[in-house]
């Protein structure tokens, strides 16, 4: 396939280039060429050269216009993207830690933070968040949260699918996404969207408006916002060893499910944003943006079984209750064994009868289950001035400033180490916060030079950025992360269970500077071919520096009918974060401590440093940036009554970055870890942490299809976008990446995906939205372990819009997402911790909904 494509696309540009231009240097470029069929929108990523069309561009940019980011159920910027875009792909994040609530994304299914997004242009700073648990490909990614942009703000969207390092600097490996904010004077309109799924849970009510004004001086304020609440929904089961434990006469167990699987809800969100521009003289113009975000969200942890839960409730495998000597000798106490699902009754009686002794049974007897939530906060500016200076160069000078953070919180639950509270331990803790703050100065400058060669001038551009990133992490409440070596010696877990409080140990605040020079030239080499190129010099005081170039081709082979490819390198640095983070989370895992060691259990893994010296007992060492090579070829073919782009890429990345697979430890790495300080190793199981021990060779084609005709004496617009997408793991190291990290990198998500929409509007009060998404077979390692392995089948999902414009002003709107309630493939392993369907459903698993929307404009 690869060597196919390579042959078909890349000879035949260079051959065609040969052929054409003799024929056409007889005729001015696109004097005869019909116009594209919806194409309007003028584009500037993917390019330096102002102007420079969707069509005309020699790499693939999809545009998703403010009118179909308004055509959804959803309002989170990621999911519209995602039923727009099929090479884009996000998922529900259930206990997913802080990654349900800012949940990663991946376009041509490289990793959340392999993707460059930029605002006006600008890049946009990380999210505080790296993902962990349960993150499949995305495992270890820190990327942007979009979920903090309103849809209603923005004018557009840009979604460049190709590499574009050498353009816009580290993390454009699988493409970019440039967000255009709205710059509009006189737009007044206020939106209200409200729905709920089939099943009646999961009503969301948002309320978003945008507003502009003019400035003097030929200039405009566009202010816009959101808020809204979302419920939670339930996909549940009761679980199995819930059932037993009812059945064996707990009464104490929460029913009808002791652990909820679903949407998080969505407390508070609200989405605050200002964009504006003024002239400040004939040749200048000032510009500036600001945001402000705010959600609290929160979802469920695992079900803690008061007869299996060890460090909580058992100690010895699950043979005996776990009982705390609060005084005296340690060993004092009775011992409880645990027979046929439940405490034995008198000993445990015995127990509550001592004053010196206590079991966490007695104060939850049927278990519990925490819920962990976060406030996301969400802030920004950028100001800049851009116009003309000496000898026409168009100048652009820019200070970014962003900031994210998130502050968890964690309740129904307990840290084991206040065990000698008895009943009053304390059961809400915060367990700390995590904060990315990023600083971007760029000044570029562009113009057109008339040179004797090819048939147009040459657009040059060049430029300079300076960039810091920050991470820190502030510890918790001491109640999160309190040791007391009295009851750590008796075997009690430590750390608010589920999400464990930073300790000050953990506590880092890592500044990362870099600085780039880069150079764009790009040229109408003949009167039907395009050429470009692209240099770019990125230094980095701790990863040295790299360098990255770009080619790109478009050929017009006839009116109407062109051939485009590129190749480009490209490179991906660590994060400040990934490099320093520490991270302690419950999963699933495989271990000898198990009850059962064939079978996994809850148990603790902790993430570290790759340089902590006990990561590099399991083999880390200093992180290292991605580096890639990114080809694509395809042809584009357009008219007056249709649009057609077929498009080949082949992206290879060496030293890719992630986190390992889960490395066991064994009694003598615990007591190496206490001695470096690691006061809570007694509980880990497990430890995880970032490496660059693998490559990845990815390979794909993009269709996209849209015609425009009459029917019914109506307008009607036909649009076909699907992706196919192969990625291989290569020269992995098998004791750091495992059978299962592989096949989550290269099946976790759909080979196959497409989106088949019909948008006919009859009137101008009448219109209708029909849409058909298709997705293939993915693979999924149910609750984190490949030994519960599923796989989902393809599923076709139906959505249907009905639009009625009651007058100028206002516009109902009635939709129905997934109308035939569509479930992905039941979970086969439902019982082990009550999920109804598969984790990772790129769809999701919530079934059919129902949504109205009303727009005023006033």
């Amino acid at each position: 396939m690869r060597a196919f494509f390579k042959m078909m696309f890349g000879g035949a540009v260079l051959s065609l280039a040969l052929f054409s231009v003799q024929a056409q240097e007889e005729s001015e470029s696109g004097d005869d060429v019909p116009e594209a069929a919806g194409l309007e929108e003028v584009l500037v990523v993917g390019s330096r050269h102002v102007g420079r069309e969707e069509i005309d561009s020699p790499v693939p940019i999809a545009v998703v216009s403010s009118d179909q980011l308004g055509d959804d159920a959803d309002v989170d910027l990621d999911q519209l993207l995602s039923s727009l875009v099929p090479a884009y792909n996000v998922r529900q994040e259930p206990i997913s830690d802080a990654a349900t609530f800012m949940r990663p994304a991946n376009l041509r299914s490289l990793s959340a933070d392999a993707t460059l997004v930029l605002l006006n242009y600008k890049r946009r700073h990380r999210g505080a968040v790296i993902t962990f648990l349960g993150g499949g490909m995305n495992e270890g990614a820190q990327g942007v949260d979009l979920g903090s942009i309103p849809a209603i703000a923005l004018e557009r969207v840009e979604v460049l699918r190709d590499g574009a390092s050498a353009q816009y600097g580290s993390d454009a490996i699988a493409g970019v996404i440039n967000v255009v904010l709205r710059e509009d004077d006189d737009i007044r309109r206020v939106q209200l969207k409200t729905g709920q799924y089939y099943e009646g849970d999961g009503q969301r009510t948002y309320l978003a408006g945008i507003f502009g004004m003019p400035l003097e001086g030929n200039g405009f304020l566009t202010l816009s916002g959101e808020t809204g609440v979302a419920e939670p929904t339930v996909r549940s089961v009761q679980r199995d060893d819930a059932l037993a434990l009812i059945r064996a006469g707990n009464d104490s167990v929460r029913t009808p499910y002791a652990q909820i699987w679903g949407a998080p809800e969505t407390k508070t969100d609200y989405k605050l944003f200002g964009n504006l521009g003024m002239e400040i003289s004939s040749t200048s113009e000032f510009y500036g943006w600001a945001n402000y975000s705010f959600r609290d969200v929160e979802g469920g942890f695992f079900f803690r079984n008061p007869t299996t839960r060890g460090g909580v409730f058992t100690g010895d495998g699950g043979a005996t209750i776990l009982v705390a000597d609060l005084e005296g000798e340690i060993g004092d106490c009775p011992v409880v064994a645990v027979v046929n699902n439940a405490p034995d009754p008198a000993a445990l009686a015995a127990v509550s009868a001592d004053p010196g002794c206590y079991a966490l049974n007695s104060r939850f007897p049927g278990g519990f289950t925490p819920q962990f939530g976060a406030e996301i906060t969400d802030q920004s500016f950028g100001v800049g001035f851009r116009g003309e200076m000496l000898w026409d160069w168009d100048y652009d000078a820019s200070l970014v400033w962003g900031y994210s953070g998130a502050e968890f919180y964690i309740y129904n639950t307990i840290n084991p180490q206040l065990i000698d509270q008895q009943d009053n331990i304390p059961t809400f803790y915060n367990p700390g916060i995590y904060e990315e703050t990023d600083t971007v100065i760029n000044f570029d400058m562009s113009r057109s030079v008339d040179v004797d060669s090819g048939a147009g001038p040459v657009y040059v551009a060049v430029g300079a950025e300076y960039r810091n990133e920050n991470f820190t992490i502030t510890a918790g409440e001491e109640n999160s992360w309190v040791i007391n070596e009295r009851f750590a010696e008796q075997g009690f877990g430590i750390g608010s269970n589920g999400f464990p409080g930073f300790p000050p140990s953990a506590e880092t605040d890592s500044d990362r500077q870099s600085w780039s020079l880069w150079f764009d030239a790009e040229q109408d080499l003949t009167s039907n071919m395009l050429g470009s190129l692209a240099v770019r010099y990125e230094n980095y005081e701790t990863f040295g520096t790299t360098v990255d170039g770009k080619i790109s081709l478009r050929l017009e082979v006839t009116d109407g009918f062109a051939l485009r490819s590129s190749f480009s390198t490209g490179f991906r640095a660590p994060t400040s974060g990934q490099a320093n983070v520490r991270n302690v989370t419950t999963s699933f895992i495989i271990s000898p401590s198990c009850a059962n060691p064939t079978l996994p259990c809850l148990a603790d893994e902790a993430t570290l440093p790759p340089t902590d010296p006990i990561a590099q007992l399991k083999g880390g060492k200093e992180l290292q940036p991605e580096s890639s090579q990114n080809f694509s070829a395809g042809i584009v073919w357009y008219g007056p009554m249709a649009n057609v782009e077929i498009d080949y890429y082949e992206i290879k990345v060496e030293d890719r970055l992630a986190r390992t697979s889960n490395q066991l430890l064994t009694p003598d790495d615990i007591a190496a870890l206490l001695a470096d300080g690691h006061t809570d190793a007694t509980s880990f199981t497990a430890i995880k942490f970032f490496t660059n021990d693998f490559d990845t060779e990815t390979e794909g084609i993009d269709i996209v299809f849209s015609r425009d005709f009459e029917l019914m004496q109506g307008e009607t617009k036909v649009m076909f976008a699907g992706n196919w997408t192969r990625t291989a793991v290569v020269n992995w190291n098998d004791e750091l990446v495992n059978e299962q990290r592989r096949r989550e990198l290269e099946e976790s998500i759909p080979l196959i995906r497409f989106t088949l929409s019909v948008n006919h509007k009859q009137s101008d009060k009448i219109s209708y939205l029909v849409r058909a998404r298709y997705f293939d077979e993915y693979w999924e390692p149910h609750l984190f372990t490949d030994t519960l392995p599923l796989t989902g089948e393809p599923n076709v999902f139906l959505d249907a819009e009905f639009q009625y414009a009651v007058n100028e002003d206002l516009n109902l709107t009635v939709g129905l997402q997934n109308i035939l309630d569509t479930y992905p493939t039941e979970n086969p392993h439902s019982g082990v911790a009550g999920a109804t369907y598969p984790l990772n459903a790129p769809a999701g698993f919530n079934g059919g909904y129902i949504y109205t929307r009303l727009s005023f404009d006033f």
